[in-house]
């Protein structure tokens, strides 16, 4: 019997250490995890557009211990994309697409994708793509929705291919050939504070 009552207690004893263990290292991460964050928001606050970006992204998924938020990822997304970081940029075209966190306004959106695909962005290229070929946001331009989504289908958007097939067959081989010269000449500008002015 005695033996039966000392097993028991070694095995709540070895359970008890386990979880201990367990939970010490969930405080450990949640620590570092907020440290993390507390680090970030800093950095972000003092204007690093990767850090802003950084905080949208938390904001926008709801991840990090951040509550998802639309507004407030809007807010972040937005501060980065004003100094040009092109991700950013998309993110908030997407947020002003989908009106969350902000007034829904497809041209707006259409607007800062614009600004992001121009910067060689290709999920921009493929949003900036999409609404011309489709006449969302933007006046339908099936000949420039070509030239962004032949951009975005060179970087490796898998998803951009079935848009430019459409766009492909409602235009005729001369624009092709049109659109296919002009995105080859493409030259992605150059945006941002950490981009150096040489133009002195």
């Amino acid at each position: 019997m005695e033996d039966q009552s000392n097993g028991k207690t070694l095995f709540t004893f070895v359970t008890a250490r386990r979880v201990l263990i367990v939970l010490s290292i969930v405080a450990i991460a949640a620590f570092f995890t907020l440290i993390t964050l507390y680090s970030e928001r800093i950095t972000a606050e003092l204007g690093d557009t990767h850090a802003q970006f950084s905080l949208g992204v938390h904001y926008h998924d709801g991840d990090h211990g951040l509550p998802q938020d639309f507004a407030e990822a809007a807010r972040w997304y937005y501060k980065a994309a004003e100094q040009g970081f092109a991700p950013a940029q998309n993110n908030l075209g997407a947020l002003y697409w989908m009106g969350d966190g902000v007034p829904q306004d497809r041209a707006e959106a259409v607007r800062w994708h614009r600004k992001a695909a121009e910067q060689g962005d290709p999920n921009a290229q493929y949003n900036l793509g999409t609404s011309l070929a489709y006449g969302r946001g933007v006046p339908k331009d099936l000949q420039q929705a070509y030239v962004w989504l032949s951009l975005a289908v060179a970087q490796g958007d898998t998803k951009a291919h079935a848009n430019q097939d459409f766009v492909a067959s409602q235009l005729d081989r001369e624009s092709i050939a049109n659109a296919q010269r002009r995105a080859a000449e493409f030259v992605p500008k150059k945006q941002g504070k950490d981009i150096l002015d040489t133009k002195r």
